[in-house]
């Protein structure tokens, strides 16, 4: 078939309703397929819809007519139209047109009685019909196919019971309802569609800022009138203390080449260190360490366990049929509308029904140590896998039953993404039947367990993904001048001066053979109530009441909003600086549908690769000449504003000692986190892909045992880390240029129904088939079964446990996650025997012994330790998105939440800790540092490695590349 086309005809005369009929049904009488004629009494003109070869035939067509009825108007009336020198009678009136008086609207003469002229046909039969103009009245630069696809376009219709109708230029989009209403709803959802439109084009990049804990320049060595700054250099991990790359440790979930990433670790990783003041010397020396001294604690997973459920299914069975195929993203073609209108999509749920299997548990329930609890296990020190505590904790009291494993079972029905059809759990190929069996937690009150949704190391939104094969790009290529040291005030300081070699920007600046990126580039760039002291709410309720903003002329600037919390870990300026760069990764939020999280994550920033002409290379005895922090920051912001070369380790240690010291963690002898967590729960997670390509279709299904003697199991869907939608922003990098770790504050969103229609049946289909079994080492061993058929299959399960402990003033959270591998193999005994036909039984199990001994030389790990901290306000703000339908915003403002000081509670909190946590992870060893210390290009006072270049120093003193 041609392509469908859309115009508009016009004369100079108004027509009347008969004339305008009259118009059309000769319009209508050309016999031309698929077309559509409608008129326009806002702008006095005819719309024509129609095939591109039937084009030239309609506008030839009017204007005939036009010429005939202009013929026939004369003929009757010439008197009342002229006057008698020819010229125009300017307010004449005639029964088939008059002229349209200056200054009078265009519909001047027109009634109601060419209504159904006025819109399409399909929409003539409604009672009420508006049409939302926006795009074509503001010369915007989208059409309705850009700010929404064809499940939104559907959903709003669905919602609202109303109709929608657009024609190829998609500018103009016409609404009929039987409600009036509904069809102003339905505008407002389309104009709010296009302001999330325009946000997302002018969403923030990634943004870097340095945190030096009030540290500044004295006086006199600025500038008149300037404001406080410091100095900060660049430099290689090595260069900053000899144990940092080997105490840094890599997940193998958010690197493509894992041992490329640690070559790269060794070569080029380089982080930022302060550039301090010595009067005595008279001039600035690099910050090199911390450096910390080792403190030689028992070695042992961390204790106080929730208690985990066995879980048994007691038949696996498949039918014969196969899924179908199912094509997920769409946007709205508008010639196809003309003649087929809307096609129905496949049937979906509506999200509020199943909106508790997304929601954030609302229990918090307290888990007390017992005294078994505290005798742990030591770790075998010779690289042997951590064993977990045997205690046995307290039986805690049960929490709200979520969503139980076999009903949820009947209730979803869900179609399964690319290449499946929205079809229930039987067409999928499974029917299951299970039960959840009581509590055991004898010696086996050590299960590894899991978080759910926004499970720390799961959220790899802010990481992006790249192939190893590719070449680590050079990104800073600064020309940072070379030292002129000040003369030194003491004699024993004359001999020791720094000096920069240039190194030119040349292939030979890419990693040695074998290296790889750190990072993974993503594709296609992105529960408690709160109080407050007197007892109010700080967020809405879940009635979803609006929030009440202070007056403007009263709110507390950042600084005394940090300080409200409890926390003075930052100056005045700095919060300013972070509490801004929050603020815009928030500017989506109160439009984001589904699961939103803000977190702030503790780590490591590591910049992959930076031009060797940009870093120092001086000791800590010589002067430094480092970058005045706005140089340094609009360069950082400049070159890694992709969120590229640039990667976010949260793996902070292997032993359980180190949560105690995070937890037990003071700020002026007062403790930051109460001792007992609030709530402690298990998940298991199941890390899938496509089995056509493993690096396309990427999701994580989230089993998750709520931690309560009840055995409830709930399910979760979430994109993979190189799958997230274009709209996730990228995260704040907070280097803290004095200290051994930084933070990295993302923001995490799912679209939960849709991750729900595409994945569901699968996610369900697995939860249906899952088997949880204690063995008698008290190991928890996970079995399920994948349809051989299915175009999903699992690549990787990982079990975690997380903690969340209360601040004291209960705004807000500290979360410990723990998090176990498993090793995955075939399985098929019992259930899952006798199936290799049909579906395939699978086992995840710890690493045995031997196992981790020779993936520990490779610098994989059985189980590691990561934190975060949330702030209770905002998670209860978050809720709300939880319910929006598409084209809504919820009612709480980035730059209110600012105000209420929500923002202070997630980063103020985590800047504290960032400075008491020196010494954890100080144990850590990736045990490569034999093999690959060698590469480092050049320590500190030293020639570049042989064979490196060399390029004149600038002619510039500050010239940037």
């Amino acid at each position: 078939m041609a392509s469908m086309t859309e115009f508009y005809m016009t004369s100079v005369w108004l027509y009347k309703p008969k004339i305008v009929k009259r118009i059309i049904d000769d319009l209508v009488a050309l016999g031309c397929e698929h077309a559509e004629f409608t008129y326009d009494g806002e702008y006095s003109w005819f719309k024509a819809i129609c095939l591109e070869d039937h084009s030239y035939k309609i506008r030839q067509a009017f204007g005939k007519m036009t010429r005939k009825i202009e013929a026939e108007a004369f003929d009757e009336h010439e008197d009342d139209i002229l006057n008698w020198d020819d010229t125009l009678i300017l307010d004449f009136d005639t029964e088939w047109f008059t002229l349209l008086p200056p200054g009078c609207p265009s519909s001047y003469g027109t009634d109601e009685s060419d209504a159904s002229y006025s819109r399409p046909k399909p929409l003539a039969t409604y009672a009420h019909s508006a049409v939302w103009n926006e795009l074509d009245n503001n010369n915007e630069p989208y059409t309705i196919g850009d700010i929404l696809n064809c499940k939104q376009f559907e959903r709003i219709k669905e919602d609202l019971r109303v109709e929608l109708f657009f024609g190829p230029a998609g500018k103009l989009i016409d609404i009929a309802g039987d409600c009036e209403e509904s069809v102003h709803q339905a505008r407002d959802r389309l104009r709010t569609l296009l302001t999330i439109k325009k946000l997302l084009a002018c969403s923030p990049q990634t943004t870097n800022l340095l945190y030096a804990e009030g540290y500044a320049d004295p006086p006199d060595q600025l500038e008149p009138g300037a404001a406080p700054v410091f100095d900060a250099d660049i430099r290689y991990l090595a260069n900053i203390d000899p144990k940092l790359p080997s105490s840094t440790l890599l997940d193998r979930a958010t690197v493509e080449d894992l041992e490329g990433s640690y070559k790269t670790l060794y070569a080029t990783a380089s982080s930022i260190r302060l550039c301090l003041w010595n009067p005595d010397k008279n001039c600035r020396v690099s910050l090199l360490g911390p450096k910390v001294a080792f403190q030689d604690k028992a070695r042992t997973v961390w204790g106080n366990r929730p208690p985990v459920a066995t879980k048994e299914v007691s038949e696996v069975a498949y039918t014969s049929e196969e899924p179908t195929s199912f094509n997920p993203g769409q946007t709205p073609d508008a010639a196809g509308l003309v003649e087929t209108w809307i096609k129905e999509l496949p049937a979906q749920h509506e999200f509020a029904a199943g909106a508790d299997t997304h929601a954030l548990l609302g229990d918090q329930t307290p888990v007390r140590r017992s005294e078994t609890a505290m005798s742990e296990s030591l770790i075998d020190l010779t690289n042997e896998p951590a064993t977990p505590s045997c205690g046995t904790p307290m039986e805690t009291p049960p929490s709200k039953t979520l969503v139980d494993s076999t009903a949820a079972g009947d209730t979803r029905i869900s179609p399964l993404c690319s290449g499946v059809s929205a079809t229930p759990r039987e067409e999928l190929g499974m029917s299951i039947k299970g039960t959840v069996s009581g509590i055991h937690v004898g010696k086996g009150g050590n299960e590894l367990a899991f978080t759910g949704d926004d499970c720390l190391i799961d959220l790899l939104a802010a990481v992006r993904t790249s192939s190893p094969m590719d070449s680590l790009q050079v990104s800073i290529q600064w020309e940072m001048p070379p030292l002129v040291p000040s003369p030194p005030r003491n004699e024993s300081d004359e001999g020791t001066t720094g000096g920069l070699s240039q190194i030119s920007s040349t292939k030979n600046d890419s990693p040695t053979e074998g290296e790889a990126p750190i990072s993974r580039r993503r594709k296609d760039q992105r529960h408690s109530q709160q109080t407050t002291d007197l007892g109010k709410k700080i967020g809405p309720s879940r009635s979803g009441k609006p929030l009440e903003s202070p007056p403007r002329g009263s709110r507390p600037s950042p600084s005394d909003q940090l300080e409200s919390s409890g926390y003075r870990a930052a100056t005045k300026q700095f919060t300013e600086e972070i509490e801004t760069a929050i603020a815009k990764v928030l500017s989506l939020g109160p439009y984001r549908r589904g699961k939103v999280s803000l977190r702030a994550e503790l780590g490591r920033a590591i910049f992959e690769a930076v031009d060797p002409s940009g870093l120092a290379f001086n000791s800590a005895n010589s002067p430094s000449n480092g970058w005045k922090k706005p140089t340094l920051i609009k360069k950082l912001n400049k070159d890694y504003g992709e969120n590229q070369n640039i990667h976010f380790t949260k793996i902070l240690s292997t032993f359980g000692c180190a949560v105690g010291d995070m937890i037990n963690a003071k700020a002026s002898g007062i403790r930051l986190w109460e001792q007992e967590p609030n709530r402690s729960w298990t998940t298991y997670s199941f890390h899938c892909s496509l089995r056509s390509n493993n690096n396309e279709g990427r999701f994580i299904v989230d089993i998750e045992d709520d931690g309560t003697s009840k055995g409830n199991f709930s399910y979760s869907i979430r994109p993979h880390n190189d799958v997230f939608p274009p709209d996730q922003p990228t995260p704040i990098y907070v280097h803290a240029v004095q200290r051994n770790w930084d933070l990295q504050i993302a923001l995490a969103h799912v679209e939960t129904d849709k991750a729900e229609m595409e994945y569901g049946a699968f996610a369900d289909a697995l939860m249906q088939s899952l088997s949880i079994s204690r063995q008698e080492s008290g190991d928890s061993e996970i079995m399920f079964a994948v349809y051989n058929d299915s175009a999903v299959d699992v690549k990787e399960v990982r079990a975690l446990t997380k903690w969340r402990h209360l601040s004291l003033n209960h705004k807000s959270a500290l979360e410990i996650t723990e998090v176990q591998r498993m090793e995955l193999t075939p399985y098929s005994e019992g259930l899952y025997s006798g199936s290799w036909d049909s579906w395939t039984g699978r086992l995840a199990r710890p690493w045995f012994h031997r196992e981790a001994r020779e993936k520990r030389a490779k610098g994989e790990f059985p189980l590691w330790y990561e934190a975060a901290v949330v702030s209770l306000g905002l998670e209860e703000l978050f809720q709300q998105n939880l319910f929006l339908q598409v084209g809504e915003k919820v009612d709480w403002d980035p730059e209110d939440v600012k105000a209420r000081g929500l923002l202070a509670a997630t980063y103020g909190p985590a800047l504290e800790m960032v400075k008491l946590m020196d010494h954890v992870g100080a144990e850590n060893d990736n045990h490569l540092s034999a093999a690959y210390k060698k590469l480092l290009p050049r320590g500190n006072d030293s020639p570049p490695r042989r064979g490196a270049p060399m390029t004149p120093a600038p002619s510039q003193p500050e010239g940037f590349w």
